[in-house]
């Protein structure tokens, strides 16, 4: 080997070695310090590739297991609100077998009437606020009655993972259940209380007496019990001084009223219950007799008498059990439709766990560091970077052979 000075060729081989031992030793303590075989791309570009389409999926599934559980929350707040309205069911349908039968008085009927009346709100007033995140779950799409909510969970990362599950429009059953005694349709006044008798067709009068006495004053003279619905029970009195109308229960009339079809729903004491005039309002007499106003947001176009227990026999209430018995039927499907998106969402809650816990283990070979691998190359590497530096301040040292020869 020739000497030289110029050129330190073992001094070039020892910082060559002694950068890449430096290197392999910047790698080791990333990965050690980070956990992580792949610190950056050109640690493994594949490897990068396939580890982050993995952690995408990943994080995807993450959120797609809350969106179950949400769902489930959900379905569970409807399940409750049915449970509700399958117990008020229930009860109606126990006070409607007992005002059934014929050894029960009218008053006897409208006292178990009470009860009815108020548990057929209640049912308006459950499916109404079954609600959750300001979905309303009772109530079909909120624009076409007796339409469906389709409501769409995503329990998976892909975009095509979605989970329909339907909610009827039970709201739309309760006032089919309510409409089943109409009384008329097509009205054209948008104010509640201006609608009057005549809108509702000719009242009956309880006792026998021909209701066109109702629209001729002069007719007879003291008061008359009017049965606006015609279950054999009156819902209100009207009073003749055999000239003119001048009370209607309560309410004193203005002078020279001889045709009682024109007086309005306000005047007989129809009043609103929820405070409010238009549609859906509900109209009551002392609490009992209730009509509901059903508009199309400008006009009232129908008034619907809510389903009574009352009357002379058990006619009426017979009729009842049947409207309950098909709602009880619609409480129970909706019930058993979502008990089975429930058990659904659970099995799909379960999968996504499986899931979770393999594709983190193939995610965690491709991007985690080995350990006992990277500690014996951090060995290693600590060992060349000493013998390295050593040899170079070795090399360093050799032109100052030349010396010796020029002495």
């Amino acid at each position: 080997m020739a000497l030289g000075i110029n050129t330190n060729v073992q001094s070039l081989i020892a910082q060559k070695n002694l950068f890449r031992s430096g290197s392999s030793l910047s790698t080791s303590i990333e990965r050690l310090s980070s956990g992580l075989r792949i610190n950056s791309a050109r640690d493994d570009a594949a490897g990068l590739a396939i580890s982050e389409r993995m952690s995408a999926q990943l994080r995807g599934m993450e959120v797609a297991k809350r969106n179950a559980n949400d769902g489930i929350s959900a379905l569970q707040v409807a399940d409750g609100n049915l449970s509700s309205l399958g117990d008020s069911l229930q009860r109606m349908r126990e006070l409607a077998v007992q005002a059934s039968n014929g050894t029960l008085s009218a008053d006897d009927r409208e006292n178990l009437n009470l009860e009815f009346i108020q548990l057929s709100e209640e049912l308006s007033r459950v499916a109404g606020g079954a609600e959750f995140n300001g979905v309303q779950l009772l109530k079909g799409d909120g624009t076409t009655p007796g339409t469906q909510l389709m409501f769409e969970l995503q329990i998976g990362f892909a975009s095509d993972s979605q989970l329909n599950i339907a909610f009827d429009d039970v709201n739309a059953f309760i006032d089919t259940f309510r409409e089943g005694q109409e009384l008329v349709t097509g009205l054209t006044s948008a104010d509640g209380t201006d609608i009057t008798l005549g809108d509702l067709g000719t009242p009956a009068v309880v006792g026998g007496v021909g209701t066109e006495d109702l629209t001729d004053a002069t007719s007879f003279t003291g008061t008359l019990d009017v049965d606006l619905d015609a279950d054999g029970v009156g819902d209100f009195t009207v009073t003749s001084d055999g000239t003119q109308f001048t009370k209607v229960g309560g309410t004193t009339l203005v002078a020279g009223l001889t045709d009682l079809s024109a007086v309005t729903l306000g005047e007989v004491g129809l009043q609103p219950v929820d405070g409010t005039q238009l549609s859906p309002s509900y109209f009551n007499i002392g609490g009992t007799f209730q009509i509901q106003l059903a508009t199309d947001g400008t006009n009232v176009t129908t008034v619907n008498a809510t389903s009574k227990l009352s009357g002379q026999n058990g006619s009426t209430a017979q009729s009842v059990l049947d409207k309950i018995d098909s709602l009880l039927d619609t409480v129970n499907n909706q019930r058993a439709t979502l008990g089975a998106g429930i058990n659904r969402l659970d099995a799909v809650i379960n999968n996504l766990e499986t899931s979770l816990v393999n594709l983190g283990a193939a995610r965690g070979r491709i991007v985690d560091a080995d350990f006992a691998r990277e500690t014996a190359n951090l060995t290693r590497t600590q060992i060349l970077q000493q013998a390295g530096t050593a040899m170079l301040a070795q090399a360093n040292q050799l032109p100052a052979n030349v010396l010796s020869l020029l002495g």
